[in-house]
Order: C-alpha cells, then sequence, then structure tokens
C-alpha cells in the first residue's frame, strides 16, 4: 500500500524542513477549498529540524497577519494556506488590528505562532523529498518558496494524477487548460466534424476599502472588505477552428467514460453525451469556465491581498482587475449511422 500524500505542500531548503514532534506522527485532515482532504496513515521522517529557521518563519508569518504587512519571501498563497489552516491566523487576516484588545491580540498571536509552526512541520517539503515520493509537476516546478496543490483528481485512477502537484498560484490556470484540453479529445471522440474554440476574458474592475467589523468573533473573508465592482466581458482574437472528417459514430453507440477523467465532474459534458448517444445530436455548443467545484478559494486569496496592499500602500482604496477565463466550444456532428450503413 503507498502512502498517502498530503494535498498541499510547501517547498524549503532542505535545512527548513522540521522534524515532527512525533516519529510515527500523520498529516492531518487539511483541507483546501474545493479538494476532497486525504489523511496520511503512514510515518513520514523528516530530516534534521532547524529550530531558527521554523521559529523564523512561523513568526513571520503570525507577524504579517498582525501587521498586514507582506514579509520577504512568504508568497500570498502561503499566508492563504496558513489561513486556511489557522483559525487564529483567519481571525488576524479578517480583522482590523485597531478592533482587537491587546490581550485578544497577543493570544491569537501565540496560538497562530503554534499553528503556523505545525503547518511547517506537516506541509514543509524539500526537493530532496519531492524526488523520493516521485512527485510530478509542471515543467520549471517545483520552486523553493512556492506552496503547491495536489491535483483535485489525484483519487481518480484514470486520471494518473496521484503525484501530481500544481503551482497554488496557477492553480485555476492549468486545470481549465487541462480540461479544455480534454474536452476537446471527447468531442473527436464522439465524432466531432467541426470544432470551434473561443477563449474569452472576463474582467471584473473593482475597488476594495477596509470595512469596520465589530466583536471578536471569526467572519468570512468575504467580509474583509467593500467591493464596488462593474463586471464587463470581452472576447480575445485567440479562437481555434478544427475540420474533421470525424469518427463514424452508430446509432445505439456509447462512449467510453472512462477515457475522460473529468467528465464525471463536468455536468455539461454528460448531458452532451447522452444527446449524443441517445438523440443523436448534430450540434452543441459548451462553456468551459476557469472557476469550478475544484477552484481555489479567490475570496480568501483577495481578501489578503486586499490587506497586505492595504498596510504597504500606506491605506487608502485598491483598484483591482480579476480576470477569468472562459472557453466557448462550439461543435458539430454528423448524422449518426444507421445499422444498415455500418
Amino acid at each position: 500500500m503507498s502512502k498517502q500524500l498530503p494535498n498541499l505542500i510547501y517547498i524549503v531548503k532542505p535545512e527548513e524542513v522540521p522534524q515532527s514532534s512525533n516519529a510515527a506522527e500523520t498529516y492531518p485532515n487539511f483541507t483546501i477549498p474545493g479538494v476532497t482532504p486525504t489523511v496520511d496513515t503512514q510515518p513520514h521522517i523528516r530530516p534534521a529540524p532547524s529550530d531558527i529557521a521554523l521559529s523564523s518563519t512561523a513568526a513571520l508569518a503570525a507577524r504579517a497577519a498582525l501587521t498586514t504587512v507582506a514579509p520577504v519571501g512568504l508568497p500570498v498563497s502561503l499566508l492563504v494556506a496558513v489561513a486556511t489552516y489557522s483559525p487564529a491566523i483567519m481571525q488576524l487576516f479578517t480583522k482590523n488590528k485597531e478592533e482587537l484588545p491587546k490581550e485578544i491580540e497577543s493570544q491569537l498571536e501565540k496560538v497562530g505562532d503554534e499553528d503556523v509552526q505545525a503547518f511547517m512541520r506537516e506541509h514543509a517539503y524539500s526537493l530532496q523529498m519531492t524526488e523520493q515520493d516521485d512527485l510530478m509537476f509542471p515543467p520549471g516546478h517545483p520552486q523553493i518558496g512556492k506552496v503547491y496543490q495536489r491535483h483535485p483528481l489525484a483519487k481518480v485512477k484514470s486520471a494518473n494524477k496521484e503525484r501530481v502537484f500544481i503551482p497554488a498560484e496557477q492553480y485555476d490556470k492549468l486545470l481549465l487548460e487541462e480540461r479544455e484540453a480534454e474536452l476537446l479529445r471527447l468531442l473527436v471522440h464522439l465524432g466531432a466534424t467541426s470544432i470551434s474554440i473561443a477563449k474569452r476574458r472576463r474582467v471584473t474592475k473593482s475597488s476594495k476599502f477596509e470595512v469596520n467589523v465589530s466583536g471578536s468573533a471569526p467572519i468570512a473573508s468575504a467580509d474583509i472588505a467593500a467591493t464596488q465592482a462593474s463586471k464587463t466581458a470581452m472576447d480575445d482574437a485567440d479562437t481555434r477552428v478544427f475540420e474533421l472528417v470525424g469518427k463514424g459514430w452508430r446509432s445505439g453507440e456509447t462512449l467510453d467514460r472512462s477515457l475522460f477523467a473529468w467528465a464525471a465532474f463536468e455536468p455539461s459534458w454528460d448531458a452532451l453525451i447522452v444527446a449524443r448517444e441517445i438523440g443523436g445530436c448534430t450540434q452543441a455548443e459548451l462553456e468551459v469556465r476557469e472557476t469550478s467545484i475544484f477552484s481555489s478559494d479567490r475570496n480568501l486569496t483577495s481578501a489578503v491581498a486586499a490587506k497586505l496592499y492595504k498596510a504597504n500602500a500606506g491605506g487608502g482604496i485598491a483598484s483591482e482587475k480579476e480576470e477569468e477565463s472562459v472557453y466557448i466550444v462550439k461543435t458539430q456532428f454528423a448524422a449518426p449511422l444507421s445499422a444498415k450503413n455500418v
């Protein structure tokens, strides 16, 4: 039985990998938004710890939450991961510093520091460790100081993604490209004779400013900032067209769905497959959006980034432009072949 892998890893230098307090300690049920958690049931022996590096990283992350100043070497993706992991850090990020009584602030700082140390013990990986575990990354990765999320289809056998990790800041983008490529293959297998794929960028322009929140209970990341937004959509010139002879499709034929890992998670794809199999569909239009059930928590990322921007820029209103890529896919199929034509 192979060792279960964590859903998130943070790449550090070998001397910065802390040692678990218990040699048989397992990974916790750490949850990444949109990703089914896994629990490691096998021990993972760590190299010798570096107490200085560990305490320094933990202190910097806790200070970043309190002062909202991003320390050098701690990316927003790491702070988001730590905030998701630690209720105390989440509280520090989603509260105005002026609102926290000194005793509560100190208490949260202490708990947050302990949580960050626990996070580092459980999710810090060196480059050597990624090689030992035979982990797979996009070209040019892994890199020290980067956060990586495990592929959301790691548990789907047909996907062959068990050991694939994706840079956190490119998570949604790379998954979108992967889904678009699989949809193209699926259409070809269904007998498409024409496929047009147009890429569209949906742009949201917004102005964010921090709002006052009373009380000491944790609040949702969406409440950290008030937002005035105007949404626009524009088409890029990025359009691809495929003209095909088309695979012969027989009436009553069914698609081998085991060849397509994403199909089970895309309701519109499933509807198209049924329409082709049963209704002999000859034309369809689909939309593949960057945001999916597996998408990273953009609200939390935006909240942390907005607060860091406000502190580092000296306060005020932060203008932001958020983009979401969408693929508009139009396809045509030849009429199914009847039994007598086969």
